[in-house]
C-alpha cells in the first residue's frame, strides 16, 4: 500500500537535527512512503534524514535493545549514523538562587532564558524582551532548549 504524504519543513527543525543552512528556504515537499516494505529512507533538501525499520516488537528500554525485521543487527543500524551521535551540544543551563535558566550568545551580548515561578521570561541587555505563562507546573521542565542563529533566537 502506498501513501502520498506532504511534508513540510523548517530552516529550523535543521537546525536541530544538523546545521542550520541559510541557503535552504522553506519549502514543500512530496515523499511517497511504502509502508509495507521492512525499512525505509528519507533525505529532505535541508540535510534531515530519517531512518526507519520494522521491528519484531516493542524495543526494551533498559538498556535499548530493538531487533528489526530486515534481518539486520542492531549494531549494523545504529553504526550508520555513529559519527552524527557522537556530536554533542553543549549544556547552556544553570540555577541562579532558585532559578533555572539557560544562555546563549546573541548578537553582541547574551541572551537569557529563565524559568520564574510558572513564567519564563527571555532577558537581554538586562530587559526581559519576552514573558510567556506556561501554565500549571508539571514535573516536566517547561524551559527545555534556548538557541540563536544569525540574528534570530529559539526558546524551546
Amino acid at each position: 500500500m502506498k501513501i502520498k504524504t506532504t511534508f513540510l519543513y523548517f530552516a529550523v527543525i535543521s537546525l536541530i537535527i544538523v546545521s542550520y543552512q541559510s541557503s535552504i528556504e522553506p519549502r514543500e515537499t512530496e515523499t511517497i512512503i511504502d509502508f509495507s516494505m521492512r525499512e525505509f529512507h528519507i533525505q529532505l533538501l535541508s540535510g534531515l534524514s530519517m531512518d526507519i525499520y520494522e521491528l519484531e516488537g516493542p524495543p526494551s528500554t533498559e538498556p535499548m535493545v530493538f531487533t528489526p525485521v530486515s534481518g539486520k543487527s542492531q549494531g549494523e543500524i545504529l553504526a550508520v549514523h555513529e559519527v552524527d551521535r557522537k556530536e554533542w551540544f553543549p549544556d547552556n543551563s544553570f540555577f541562579e538562587k532558585m532559578d533555572y535558566g539557560m544562555k546563549v550568545q546573541y548578537e553582541e551580548g547574551e541572551l537569557i532564558a529563565q524559568l520564574k515561578g510558572s513564567d519564563i521570561e527571555v532577558i537581554f541587555n538586562d530587559e526581559v524582551i519576552y514573558s510567556a505563562d506556561t501554565g500549571i507546573m508539571s514535573p516536566i521542565m517547561p524551559l527545555r532548549s534556548l538557541w540563536s542563529y544569525d540574528e534570530n533566537w529559539v526558546l524551546g
